[in-house]
């Protein structure tokens, strides 16, 4: 969807990636390899790309452990949309900077919504709370950017 609608945001846009704390947990579970992988400065789209088709490989192959993932594939993509919203930001600054569209992600916590058996302790005004002040971020703003 981004890489759809990202060439055609108008100036001043924002866009908000709605992530959960497993995407943190799930990386953490990860061998060092693949954590310095995702966390590069210099990763690409591409790449992340390429090692959440091997997560998928090593799973149907059930050697995502040995080969260093987590038992989590909830997790991984979550891992896959903060590491994708990091590139896009950087994309739009090297290819629309004089646009100021800010890309960011957040986590809304634990929530009550059905996802969460309606077990979290927020309510779901609450979870809302960041991604609206991310998305309605001051014209001419300038942070949080990737974030």
């Amino acid at each position: 969807m981004c890489s759809v609608f990202l060439p055609i945001m108008k100036p001043g846009g924002r866009v908000v990636n709605v992530l959960s704390i497993m995407g943190k947990i799930a990386l953490g579970r990860c061998s060092s390899v693949l954590q310095g992988r995702f966390r590069s400065d210099g990763i690409t789209e591409d790449e992340l790309v390429l090692m959440m088709e091997q997560f998928i490989k090593d799973a149907q192959k059930s050697i995502h452990l040995e080969e260093g993932w987590t038992d989590t594939a909830y997790g991984v993509s979550k891992i896959g949309l903060t590491i994708l919203s990091r590139i896009l930001a950087r994309r739009l600054r090297q290819d629309r900077p004089q646009d100021n569209i800010l890309l960011n992600s957040c986590c809304p916590g634990w929530v009550k919504t059905d996802m969460s058996g309606h077990n979290g302790p927020l309510t779901p005004d609450q979870g809302a709370d960041t991604p609206v002040y991310l998305a309605l971020l001051t014209p001419g703003a300038d942070e949080p950017h990737g974030q």
